[in-house]
């Protein structure tokens, strides 16, 4: 029994230290003049670590398929 009451003290303090710990990470919100730029060029985009990322494709090259 002792064995059983050690292994769930483990596993409440593991539980409660990975709440605890996710509760300090959250989502990196996008300043408002990323948002506007992204609604001007009607698109997506991914912002992490401080960096807009926008996929616009290219019009101007010209591929062939052999």
């Amino acid at each position: 029994m002792d064995r059983f009451v050690r292994k769930a003290g483990m596993f409440l303090l593991g539980c409660l230290s990975s709440t605890v710990l996710g509760f300090g990470t959250r989502a990196q919100e996008m300043p408002a003049d990323y948002q506007e730029v992204l609604k001007s060029l009607d698109r997506k985009g991914d912002f992490k670590a401080g960096v807009l990322k926008v996929n616009i494709p290219r019009s101007d090259l010209l591929s062939s398929e052999r």
